[in-house]
């Protein structure tokens, strides 16, 4: 799970995340 969560964070954009 961590794994692909990672995965998904790396896709998602900082700005988005912020």
């Amino acid at each position: 799970m961590q794994l692909k969560f990672l995965s998904n964070f790396s896709l998602w954009p900082s700005t988005h995340f912020y």
